[in-house]
């Protein structure tokens, strides 16, 4: 899709915005002059990759640990 660069605009933002991740909005326009978020220059942005943050899997588990009484009387003996 096609998106008009306005002021102040940062890669993070249009990104975020649109659901995409910065490296695939900067290769979707690396053929710009650079740097290509330039207020009302027209940019591609992609719409059939996935975000970054969408696609991440995590190899490691989470766990959680209550704290019992007992944790703290080593720390009341002094």
């Amino acid at each position: 899709m096609k998106y008009t660069v306005q002021a102040n605009d940062e890669e993070y933002a249009v990104a975020t915005k649109y659901g995409v991740s910065v490296g695939n909005l900067r290769k979707a326009n690396e053929k710009l002059p650079q740097p290509y978020l330039v207020e009302g220059r027209v940019i591609e942005v992609p719409t059939d990759a996935p975000a970054a943050s969408a696609s991440y899997s995590s190899n490691y588990s989470t766990s959680s640990y209550t704290s019992k009484s007992s944790d703290d009387k080593a720390d009341d003996k002094e």
